[in-house]
């Protein structure tokens, strides 16, 4: 790692700067009384602060963890490890932040080392609070203090440099809402599994087994084929939920067909952030979700997204990465090949694989709603139903 270390005198140091000139001259002036050891003493002073400072920040060693993903609107904690290799010298009063970050981006605070003893290492923490979706890119650690007078302060940056994905924000949906919502797409999202369970679905009969219970024993079906069988239940399944997103309208076409006045980049966001809310929102009612992008593709992804539909906290991660990794600015695609075969539903649908029917498929739009994304029976919302849909 490339380290460059810095010195530099702040206000307070000027200030005290400026006092010890004029005690100077003054000393000078009239030699031999109490001004000559009060100037010593200043320069005694700047001395003993540049040497111990100095001394205590050559064995400084800053590595910074890995950093997780992070969301809008939520802080994202910055771990450091930070190392003595001075085994006389113990660091104090270290402050460690991050150097260029845009303030539009984020936000941070720096994490402080009380006190580390020589030849030691200890972790510390800082907070990162990202304002916007997208990439925040960490260029180096700033290790600084102004032990021990605080008239200078000593720096030493390390350069690291990592890309954090921010993911959307999330915001809570009002329950009743969402379930009229779900409520009227075709199918409700409810399924049939083909595993053996005990929902309430019948799956089949099969021969009685020595231990079934007696309440599962078809009987009528027994006498007819005078043995006994019993009815087979499937497994509860999860209901599933799509959610498309249509990016397939650039920024400028999208200002046009929203009111005047309206910030269209803005509109974008939106939509992006009640994709993320109903994919948070579902899974966490038992849903299982998957995410369509339609327009254009996330950057981190070499194939487009899968229509996998699953549950748990590592699928909604790789989703909120998936709406994290947009880059509005692209190109966006609007698919020719299936405007030319009727629609973008059309294309979409030969390549739906058995998962998808029956699950509820909302498309959410920036601006205007294009009826063909999504196909028969989808819901479609446009990012002004982020605030209808948001519980106060």
């Amino acid at each position: 790692m490339q380290m460059r270390r810095r010195y530099r005198i702040g206000a307070p140091g000027l200030l005290f700067l400026a006092l010890v000139i004029v005690i100077g001259i003054a000393a000078g002036s009239r030699a031999g009384n109490l001004l000559v050891w009060v100037f010593s003493a200043m320069v005694a002073w700047i001395l003993v602060s540049g040497v111990v400072s100095g001394a205590m920040l050559m064995g400084v060693r800053v590595r910074r963890l890995e950093p997780g993903a992070g969301s809008v609107g939520r802080p994202l904690v910055i771990r450091y490890e930070v190392a003595n290799t001075n085994w006389v010298w113990p660091i104090v009063d270290l402050r460690i932040s991050e150097s260029r970050i845009d303030p539009e981006a984020a936000t941070q605070s720096h994490a402080w080392l009380a006190r580390c003893g020589a030849g030691e290492a200890v972790h510390v923490e800082g907070v990162l609070w990202p304002r916007r979706r997208g990439r925040i890119r960490l260029e180096s650690s700033v290790a600084s203090s102004q032990f021990p007078f605080g008239l200078m302060e000593k720096s030493v940056t390390t350069a690291q440099p990592r890309e954090i994905l921010v993911h959307p924000q999330t915001v809570p949906l009002r329950p009743i809402a969402f379930a009229r919502l779900v409520r009227t797409g075709v199918g409700q999202g409810q399924r049939v599994a083909d595993g053996r369970g005990g929902g309430d679905d019948f799956r089949g009969l099969r021969p009685y087994v020595p231990g079934d219970p007696q309440r599962h024993v078809a009987w009528k079906r027994s006498t007819m084929l005078e043995e006994p069988v019993v009815i087979e239940r499937s497994t509860p399944a999860p209901r599933r939920l799509l959610v498309i997103l249509d990016l397939t309208v650039p920024t400028a076409e999208v200002a046009r067909t929203i009111e005047p006045g309206a910030d269209a980049r803005q509109r974008e966001e939106d939509a992006i952030t009640l994709c993320a809310s109903l994919l948070s929102h579902a899974e966490r009612d038992g849903w299982e979700v998957s995410l369509r992008v339609v327009g254009t593709r996330p950057e981190p992804l070499s194939s487009p997204p899968s229509w996998a539909f699953r549950r748990g906290a590592w699928h909604l991660e790789r989703l909120y990465s998936m709406l994290a990794a947009i880059d509005l600015d692209a190109a966006r695609d609007r698919h020719p090949a299936a405007r030319r075969e009727g629609g973008i539903a059309s294309a979409a649908r030969h390549a739906e694989p058995d998962s998808v029917r029956g699950a509820v498929t909302i498309a959410v739009h920036p601006g205007r709603a294009e009826p063909a994304i999504g196909g028969p029976g989808a819901m479609h919302l446009t990012a002004l139903h982020l605030a209808e849909l948001r519980s106060p």
